[in-house]
């Protein structure tokens, strides 16, 4: 057997839902927690809790809900449950129906606290749109008419993970092992994420129009592209869609990636014709792996320089192959300048292309300290 076919039997789910005082978790907090913990047919506990969110409720969302001020005047709040939260949920799944809404929440509760919560993410939504697809919608109440679900407590926590572990059950008794070990290999599958991302960036992108940026070392900006799904596109840069040796260059240099959601696709056109105006602004991607040494040579006094290079900055100069075996960028302090990297790149570009420069790769050297003006 392979680990996939076992994954519902090595894996343990924590089917989670939350209450909230909005939809917008930027500024939104959490008012409730409930979650099921389930390992191949069985459940194997629980946890929940009410949370005060430090925030008025409105009364649109206590009627809502039905959870009140008055209600969460006295409880916890998350800052006091996150560790135990934590350790919850550690080496489990975390499954949610619509899941970027909840897995967002509490990785913005979380950063709240200067902390970073990521787990392995599975969306009840998705499954059942893998599973049935000849339905057209697959929100909690139509899971809950079509599958003859038992009746719950809607938009409180423990009601709709009763619903949502409810539909898990049915869906396996109804498709089998096989097929929901299958089903669940393919929607747990990440893409490669590049390794200086976090491993769930991906989870933070919206599926809708937009621009969407890379940026690498000193936040230089490498790449600007736009699409009417901007997580599918970028999944697809990490996916091996782009599986260049520029793309891979860019991969490795990759260190945060960054998007401007818009309201469709004309909009989207115009923002990127924008990106493209100030195109000239956008630094280049290094090409090499490492520091490279750039040999000049003076024919009248046969002195000779190598000038090192990182990240297009001038780190240090030494006169013969000897010394750069002793030498430590690590112990450099580098400060960025634009005009420095115009020139450097021009130069080196230019001569790496037409071999008019000696450019030695120094790949075991190690890397400089930067500091940004």
């Amino acid at each position: 057997m392979t680990s996939q076919t076992k994954i519902l039997e090595l894996t343990t789910f924590a089917f989670l839902d939350i209450e909230t005082t909005g939809g917008n978790s930027s500024h939104d907090r959490i008012t409730e927690i409930g979650i099921r913990f389930w390992r191949d047919g069985e459940m194997l506990g629980e946890w929940q809790t009410l949370l005060n969110p430090e925030t008025r409720i409105s009364p649109f969302i206590e009627r809502f809900t039905g959870i009140s001020n008055e209600m969460v005047a006295a409880a916890p709040r998350f800052e006091d449950i996150a560790d135990d939260l934590e350790a919850q949920l550690e080496g489990k799944v975390f499954v949610a129906h619509n899941a970027r809404f909840d897995y967002g929440f509490i990785k913005s509760e979380f950063r709240r606290l200067g902390r970073v919560f990521s787990a392995k993410v599975l969306c009840t939504v998705k499954l059942s749109r893998k599973l049935y697809p000849e339905f057209r919608r697959h929100n909690m109440d139509a899971l809950i008419a079509r599958h003859n679900l038992a009746q719950v407590q809607r938009h409180r926590a423990m009601g709709d993970v009763a619903a949502m572990l409810s539909f898990f059950e049915r869906a396996l008794a109804g498709h089998g092992p096989d097929a929901m070990n299958s089903a669940l290999g393919t929607l747990l599958q990440r893409p490669s994420i590049p390794s200086h991302l976090p491993s769930d960036v991906l989870h933070d992108l919206p599926r809708a129009p937009g621009v969407y940026r890379f940026y690498g070392e000193n936040d230089v900006l490498l790449y600007v592209g736009e699409s009417t799904n901007i997580a599918q596109r970028v999944a697809s840069h990490f996916s091996g869609d782009h599986n260049t040796s520029k793309g891979v260059r860019m991969s490795e240099s990759l260190r945060r990636v960054d998007w401007t959601e818009t309201g469709g696709e004309d909009r989207v056109k115009y923002n990127l014709r924008m990106q493209i105006a100030f195109h000239n602004l956008r630094l280049r991607t290094w090409p090499w792996k490492g520091p490279v040494g750039v040999v000049e040579r003076n024919p009248e006094n046969d002195r000779k320089d190598i000038l090192i290079v990182y990240n297009w900055m001038h780190v240090a100069t030494v006169h013969d192959h000897h010394e750069l075996e002793d030498l430590s960028l690590g112990s450099q302090a580098v400060t960025f300048d634009l005009d420095s990297y115009r020139l450097i790149a021009k130069t080196l570009m230019a001569g790496s292309r037409e071999r008019s420069l000696q450019i030695i790769e120094l790949d075991a050297v190690g890397s400089p300290d930067v500091m940004m003006p």
